[in-house]
């Protein structure tokens, strides 16, 4: 139950070759057709199905690294084991700035699409889909998708239904009586919050949307070459987590603040966002803005990114959340990697200092760096 790759091999070929002896790698975030395994460990990726399955932390077994000395570590294959501290995540993660992936090891998961239920539903208000959420994953079940969209973010992925409302979705699978009762608990939920559902939407159209909703390469060409020309730029992301309390006041601080702020907010086409990944004790937001650029090409970070980017992890931030939930923090969030961390920046830091002493390793990538300058404490 468990498959060994080396870092180039790609999520989707991997799982093409599952699917033909009926088992799944249960991974599938977006770039599946063109994501490799080093780079999905790396960056601590997650999938849609995450719900059920886990992120990218859950699957991994077992893995090969090269460190910046030349040094090479395997890390054993086994179930789980006490050896000290988890070793796994200094690898897992760590974004190419303390070791490179050469060669991985995650479970496998046997795979009954034949028993795959969809739900949908509109509803009155995020707060509602987020009351929901938390209903049926605290009462135990584990459905593989459970998302929550804001009216404008539903706007763009279910044009042909919204109407307008906020939506509701989820997807059960699994063998028949584990996917049946998940599906019970669901509609258990939903029955809860009646009152927040404005009407039940055809399992058709979710079915419909989910199995076009992975990247194509050329759905990527596409859509840059559409930004170019049109002078916008098309789905960036900010994506946050916090307990179930929290996520929904971080919402409209966000979106309150935005509108009240920003001051190209005449400039935006879509401001909202969906919740996407959920856990016993909390759930995430995936910021969601699209907008047109009035400015130099060179000028669009400076004028629309980063302040909409920084309200976000500022609001975030001041009420306990995390600032990046599974898009790993990069070049474009390290200025705020000590205030996420807070007093454990300490072993982060001591990890960067033993294993990457000159700061030659993914130069900017979590730890803030200033151009030809080594890695400063």
């Amino acid at each position: 139950m468990q498959a060994t790759v080396q870092s180039g091999v790609a999520l989707q070929d991997l799982e093409d070759e599952l699917r033909k002896i009926g088992y799944t790698t249960g991974h599938s975030p977006q770039s599946k057709p063109v994501a490799q395994y080093g780079g999905l460990v790396a960056t601590r990726s997650i999938g849609q199905f995450s719900t059920l399955y886990g992120g990218i932390e859950d699957m991994v077994v077992g893995l090969e690294c090269v460190f910046p000395t030349g040094q090479i570590c395997r890390i054993k294959n086994v179930p789980r084991r006490a050896g000290g501290p988890d070793i796994r995540h200094i690898a897992i993660g760590n974004e190419g700035t303390l070791c490179y992936i050469t060669e991985v090891t995650i479970k496998i998961f046997k795979y009954f699409p034949e028993n795959n239920l969809f739900y949908g539903y509109l509803i009155k208000d995020v707060a509602t889909g987020i009351k929901v959420l938390r209903e049926v994953f605290v009462n135990g079940y584990r459905p593989s998708v459970a998302r929550v969209y804001s009216e404008e973010d539903a706007r763009q992925h279910f044009y042909h239904f919204h109407d307008g409302k906020c939506v509701l979705i989820f997807m059960a699978e699994g063998a028949k009586p584990i996917a049946d009762a998940c599906g019970q608990g669901i509609e258990e939920a939903v029955e809860k919050f009646k009152d927040g559902i404005i009407k039940k939407v055809d399992s058709a159209l979710i079915e419909d949307w989910f199995n076009h909703l992975n990247w194509s390469q050329k759905d990527i060409d596409d859509e840059v070459q559409e930004m170019i020309n049109n002078d916008s730029h098309s789905g960036y992301t900010t994506e946050i987590s916090a307990n179930w309390e929290t996520i929904p006041k971080i919402y409209d601080n966000v979106i309150n603040r935005i509108r009240k702020e920003f001051k190209q907010a005449d400039d935006l086409v879509i401001l909202g966002g969906h919740s996407s990944h959920s856990y016993l004790n909390g759930t995430n937001m995936y910021f969601v803005y699209q907008y047109n650029i009035n400015c130099e090409p060179e000028d669009e970070f400076r004028m629309y990114h980063h302040p909409l980017q920084t309200i976000i992890v500022e609001e975030t931030l001041k009420l306990g959340g995390s600032m990046c939930h599974h898009h790993g923090i990069g070049k474009y969030r390290n200025q705020w990697t000590k205030e996420e961390h807070g007093s454990a920046y300490y072993m982060l830091e001591k990890l960067k200092e033993t294993f990457d002493p000159n700061g030659v390793m993914s130069f900017g990538n979590i730890f803030y760096q200033e151009e030809g300058a080594h890695f400063q404490k």
